[in-house]
C-alpha cells in the first residue's frame, strides 16, 4: 500500500503547507479508507483563508455561474494528479 498524498493548503491563491503541528486523515465516507491527510493550520491560517475569502466574495458573487464554473474547473486542474485522483475518490 502507497503512503496516503499529503495535501498543501491554498490560501488566497497560494498552495502552502501550513505551521501547525501535524495532520488531519481524509476519510473515504463510505468505507472510512484513508485518502489523504491535510495540513492541521493554525489559527493564524484560519484567519488568513477567511480574510482572503472575505475579500473575494464580491468579485466573485458579481461573475455569471457560467464564468464561476470556468474559474473552478480551471483552480481544479492546477492541483497535482494525485489530489485529482483524491478529489473524485471523496465524492463515491
Amino acid at each position: 500500500m502507497t503512503a496516503p498524498v499529503q495535501h498543501p493548503m491554498y490560501i488566497d491563491g497560494q498552495f502552502v503547507s501550513g505551521r501547525g503541528d501535524g495532520w488531519i486523515d481524509v476519510l473515504n465516507p463510505a468505507t472510512e479508507a484513508l485518502l489523504s491527510r491535510i495540513p492541521d493550520g493554525t489559527a493564524e491560517e484560519a484567519r488568513l483563508a477567511i480574510d482572503a475569502a472575505e475579500r473575494a466574495q464580491p468579485g466573485w458573487e458579481a461573475l455569471p455561474a457560467i464564468e464561476r464554473a470556468g474559474w473552478l474547473r480551471k483552480i481544479g486542474r492546477r492541483y497535482p494528479p494525485a489530489c485529482r485522483r483524491d478529489r473524485r475518490a471523496d465524492c463515491r
